[in-house]
Parts: structure tokens; C-alpha cells; sequence
């Protein structure tokens, strides 16, 4: 599975941004270049990041095999995580779920997770057991990934599933409860 593009949805604008803004124009380019040079490989994109789906109007998601997405923030339920702070995340999943499946491409879950910094290490915890069981629940997901594995890779936020030192997390323990091998 060929991943092209990643938060290409995101808007420019003046203000610092992690994302790499890229134009629908530019996106198009990339995965036609992927089709040609990667002729019999799956391909997903382009890791929309914005939970509005209007914004790939003009992105030719016709020739992708998955469509490509990152819930942050979404609730697993219809409900605030259980241990989260009032007013935390972007509201249900089923709507998030609703509108990219609405373009007609089975799902491709590129990134999800939450941050222990935010919600605790029992809520992140059981935030990813939630969006795993409703991924493995849902027939319009196809694939689902999990960010991060450790908190080196995002120390102020703390989303892996293991410490800065190696220890394992509420969040592993839930993350590894959920694979089924």
C-alpha cells in the first residue's frame, strides 16, 4: 500500500503550520507520477487532515484504491472519551465517517491516536481501544494506523504507546488487547 500525499487538504495560510500545504493541482501530479511509476501497487491518499471532505473537490481521488484521512480528536462514540476534560475533541466519529465515505472510496485510516497530554494516560488508553474496536466494526475502514509508537517521536504531546524510556503505557497494553494475531 502506497501512501500518496499526507494532509494535502490543509489550507494556506500565514500562520506556522506542521502540515505541508500542497495544491489539489500539485497532489494530482504526485499520484499521477505514483500510477506510472508504481503501476501494480495500492494506492491511498491524500491523507486529509481538515474532517471536511469538500475540500478534496478538486483532488482526482477516481484512480485511488482507499481514501486516506486522520480522525484527531474524534470520539470513538457519540459520547466525550470516559476521563477526558470537558470540551475535549471534535465530536463523534460517525459524521467524520459519514462524509469521506460518502466520496465513495473504502477508508484508509492513515493516522490516528490521542495525547496523553491532554486526556491523561488511562483516557488516551481508552480512546484507542474505542477507535479500534469502531474501525474493526465499520466495513468502510479498511486500514487503520496508529500514531505513535513512542513518545520520542512527539514529547511535549506524548501520543505513543511507550514512554520516552521504552516502558509500556496504559495505551500499549489497550493497543495490544485489540490485535488479533
Amino acid at each position: 500500500l502506497l501512501l500518496v500525499g499526507n494532509e494535502a487538504d490543509q489550507q494556506p495560510h500565514d500562520g506556522p503550520d506542521e502540515s505541508f500545504e500542497q495544491t489539489a493541482e500539485a497532489w494530482n501530479n504526485l499520484l499521477y507520477a505514483a500510477h506510472y511509476t508504481w503501476p501494480d501497487v495500492e494506492k491511498a491518499g491524500p491523507g486529509a487532515s481538515s474532517g471536511q471532505p469538500w475540500r478534496l473537490n478538486d483532488f482526482k481521488i477516481g484512480s485511488l484504491d482507499y481514501l486516506s484521512a486522520h480522525p484527531y480528536g474524534k470520539w470513538p462514540e457519540d459520547v466525550p472519551v470516559s476521563g477526558a476534560p470537558a470540551g475535549w475533541g471534535h465530536g463523534p466519529l460517525t459524521g467524520w465517517l459519514d462524509g469521506y465515505a460518502a466520496l465513495g472510496k473504502p477508508l484508509c485510516v492513515d493516522e490516528f491516536g490521542a495525547p496523553e497530554s491532554e486526556l491523561g494516560e488511562g483516557a488516551q488508553a481508552d480512546y484507542i481501544s474505542g477507535m479500534i474496536e469502531r474501525f474493526a466494526c465499520d466495513g468502510r475502514v479498511s486500514h487503520a494506523f496508529l500514531y505513535c509508537w513512542s513518545d520520542r517521536m512527539d514529547p511535549t504531546r506524548r501520543m505513543g504507546l511507550v514512554r520516552v524510556d521504552g516502558s509500556h503505557k496504559e495505551a500499549y497494553d489497550a493497543f495490544e488487547s485489540q490485535m488479533w494475531f
